[in-house]
């Protein structure tokens, strides 16, 4: 099972204190994306996710990739790939999988207008929401 998650036009929720910058920009149009990324921690906090599919999952392989830089609209930006012998295992691997990083990965995005920028999203959680499989 895959998931691709896709860069939209659409504007995100604010990051906390960005309130007043995404209210500038209500009214004007997504350019692109461009995300930043501590690189190491990244890595590590992906790692830890995989670990957790593998105990939590009958999962026999999985991978997550997040793309780094200026994302134009449209392409992909994240990719989650989850192997398993039967396919509800792999939904539920891969849907875990994308919200934990979307959660905890210290990946910032900031979508990019014609005359500004405004970064989106909460702040990185520092661990798994609970021992429940979620899915």
């Amino acid at each position: 099972m895959g998931f691709l998650g896709r860069t939209r036009e659409t504007p995100g929720s604010p990051a906390p204190g960005q309130e007043a910058e995404a209210a500038r920009h209500a009214d004007g149009s997504v350019e692109s994306l461009e995300y930043e990324a501590h690189a190491s921690m990244a890595r590590r906090t992906l790692e830890d996710i995989a670990q957790e599919v593998e105990q939590r999952f009958d999962v026999r392989r999985l991978a997550i990739v997040h793309r780094t830089g200026e994302v134009p609209l449209g392409e992909v930006s994240v990719a989650v790939v989850a192997v398993a012998p039967h396919r509800d295992a792999a939904f539920a691997a891969a849907r875990y999988a994308i919200d934990e990083t979307k959660a905890r990965a210290p990946i910032w995005k900031a979508e990019r207008f014609a005359d500004g920028h405004v970064w989106v999203g909460e702040p990185a959680r520092s661990g798994p929401r609970d021992g429940t499989p979620q899915g």
